[in-house]
């Protein structure tokens, strides 16, 4: 017969393997979904290409300096390969036909089977191309240089062997953008690198043929395209997405990248956006626009999208195929990794009570703390009610944003574009930042002398101020010392900058007065020699937290003092022998909060020098701020915080448990 311990036991045992059950299973589904692949296999028989298409539902490549076009289906079997008289320069979709630009300035028009449909002398190179066979129109943008672009448009091509000519001829000066055709009218729309955009008609017609801009894209585009539907589409240079309707009201505006954005439209009101970072988006020009993160092609040069998925030329010329049919789930699944990762810690954790739970002992001493914690709790239930809504706001904003920074450490992360697992990249690549690593020493030479700074003249100090017989003296001295530590940090550091090391500051002034015309007008924060000292003597005389300093050495008993004084001990030695050691606890305090600050501290670097002259005030946590508002590298930053952390959270337990036996009350 099994006793009731015996029962708890098997009880407990089948609780805790049951829980650990699910969370393997939890775990192992999501890490199948967190590795759905976007990639399907790369054709193994697609030539590396110089350009790549969609027609139909297979994509076509052709081979760098080739002058041949093939086409191959989503398990990279060839369909039909197509000669042509010239290399290929690049690859268009001209709906339901594909353009090819070749090297000796012609244009082909091949069919979905390959064949040539039309084959014109265009003597430029092209650039952009739209055709709507509903009105049998045909616009190129072709380009010789920079500022040489012109425009092609052809009109009543119902059968491209009668076309020999073109009906209109058009020029600009700005680079374009992209080209398109109206499908509710037929109008020639042209967008251009300046953000104009022009319609193309009979209808307002200036000189060359080219009409006003009828609209300036809110941000300078570097792509442009017509929907089905009407919806005029910008991808931006500063990687916004812009649509608007007909009538121009904007209709979606979001920053998918913070790199130039490329578009491609797949039609049937789908459209692919390839950032030049290599972050993907996947967009729906319904009744609503909707936009899918999907990760990311660091290499890609080439691409175009279709229902089938996406082909990507890769900048060593190989060629790829995309699966496009997972991306929505794939986007949800990066969103999960952080989850992904607290589950595995949980389910070790869970399987690792589940392992002890076998042995008696422990099994009863876990089963006797989670019962004292129950009723603890329960006795205590009003009080843990209300510290729940603190915990809750921490937890929201405190310790799942700690959470989701470490993840993001091991991503190659894209605010609200896509997140893609790196491992330990992020980490290996702060080694070889050498704006990071070479500030490192800065960031030394900056603690020695903060931690210096922050003891030495605050204690001296107090000391000045407590040995003064007037108590009067004493009240005014205080109050002149702390006035100092009322200014904000930002003006005081710009008095520094621009009243004392500023062109004709006090520092000038100084060497003027002593007749060294050198130094009378020297910029100090301007030179390599003598912008690291220049920071490291602002704020002089470094009075900081006296104040503290000067309320422990008040609190200590006047009898030590009077026993000291009795046994002959001097003012000098009695610092040393009693005030010391009895602000030990004080001293520490400080010691630690001016590490921490100091190793986390870019302010004065950022306000003053912002790391120059020649990185010679550089220091690591400025590096990070960078990465993470200029360059928008979020993975590289929250590794270089990591890195940090570890370094302050180190020196932070040696030094808050030194001589910890001796310490007097912390303030």
């Amino acid at each position: 017969m099994i006793n009731s311990v015996g029962k708890k036991r098997i009880l407990r045992f089948a609780i805790s393997a049951a829980v650990a059950l699910l969370s393997i299973v939890a775990l192992v589904i999501a890490c199948i979904i967190l590795e759905a692949p976007i990639r399907q296999a790369a054709p193994t028989d697609v030539a590396a290409g110089s350009g790549v298409s969609f027609l139909g539902d297979t994509f076509v490549s052709a081979p760098h300096n080739g002058t041949a076009v093939s086409a191959y289906g989503a398990d990279g079997g060839k369909k039909w390969e197509t000669p042509l008289s010239s290399e290929v320069v690049s690859l268009h979709r001209a709906a339901p036909y594909l353009a090819v630009s070749l090297q000796n300035k012609h244009v082909v028009l091949l069919s979905e089977n390959g064949a040539v449909v039309w084959e014109y002398d265009l003597k430029y190179n092209v650039k952009n191309i739209a055709y709507r066979p509903e009105f049998c129109k045909l616009i190129i943008s072709a380009s010789v240089t920079s500022t040489q672009n012109y425009l092609f448009a052809f009109e009543d091509i119902a059968d491209f062997s009668a076309v020999t000519g073109f009906t209109y001829y058009y020029s600009a000066d700005a680079t374009p953008a992209g080209v398109g055709i109206d499908p509710k009218n037929g109008d020639f729309w042209y967008a251009e690198y300046n953000a104009n955009l022009y319609r193309l008609s009979r209808d307002g017609l200036t000189q060359n043929g080219i009409s006003k801009a009828v609209f300036i894209s809110a941000h300078t585009p570097q792509s442009f395209f017509i929907s089905d539907g009407g919806l005029f589409v910008f991808g931006a240079q500063n990687g916004n997405l812009n649509i608007y309707n007909s009538a121009f009201a904007p209709v979606y505006a979001k920053k998918l990248a913070n790199a130039r954005l490329n578009l491609v439209y797949g039609g049937g009101g789908k459209a692919l956006s390839v950032a030049n970072n290599g972050s993907l988006a996947f967009i729906e020009l319904g009744e609503k626009v909707k936009v899918s993160a999907a990760g990311g092609i660091s290499s890609a040069v080439g691409f175009d999208y279709s229902a089938s998925g996406v082909a990507v030329l890769s900048s060593d010329k190989a060629l790829a195929f995309y699966d496009s049919e997972n991306a929505n789930a794939v986007a949800a699944c990066k969103v999960m990794k952080p989850v992904a990762l607290v589950l595995t810690v949980l389910s070790a954790l869970v399987m690792l009570v589940c392992y002890l739970t076998l042995f008696h002992s422990f099994g009863d001493k876990v089963a006797a703390a989670f019962r004292g914690l129950g009723k603890g709790m329960y006795k205590s239930k009003k009080y843990y009610l209300m510290l729940l809504p603190a915990f809750a706001f921490l937890a929201v904003f405190v310790y799942y944003p700690v959470a989701w920074g470490f993840s993001i450490a091991f991503q190659r992360y894209e605010n609200g574009v896509f997140a893609e697992w790196v491992g330990f990249a992020n980490f290996a690549g702060i080694f070889k930042n050498t704006y990071f690593t070479g500030g490192i020493k800065n960031m030394l030479l900056f603690l020695v002398t903060d931690l210096l700074k922050a003891t030495i003249m605050p204690v001296l100090i107090a000391e000045l101020i407590i040995s003064m017989r007037s108590k009067r003296s004493q009240y005014w001295s205080r109050i002149l010392m702390y006035i100092p530590g009322i200014l904000p940090g930002v003006a005081s550091t710009l008095i520094w900058v621009t009243g004392i090391y500023g062109s004709g500051g006090l520092m000038n002034q100084i060497f003027g007065a002593f007749g060294s015309a050198e130094y009378a007008s020297f910029n100090f924060l301007g030179s390599v020699k003598t912008a690291m000292p220049s920071l490291i003597f602002m704020g002089f005389p470094w009075v900081g937290s006296y104040i503290i300093i000067y309320g422990a050495l008040m609190s200590i008993p006047p009898s030590l003092y009077e026993a000291a004084k009795l046994d002959g001990c001097g003012r000098f030695r009695r610092v040393f022998a009693i005030d010391l050691p009895m602000i030990f606890a004080q001293m520490k305090y400080l010691f630690v909060t001016t590490f921490v600050g100091s190793m986390q501290d870019f302010n004065r670097v950022y306000l003053t020098t912002e790391g120059g002259p020649m990185g010679a005030t550089y220091v690591p946590a400025l590096e990070l701020f960078k990465n993470i508002n200029n360059l928008k590298d979020y993975g590289a930053a929250a590794a270089m915080g990591i890195f940090l952390f570890v370094i302050i959270f180190t020196g932070s337990m040696v030094l808050l448990n030194v001589k910890k036996s001796k310490e007097g009350p912390m303030v």
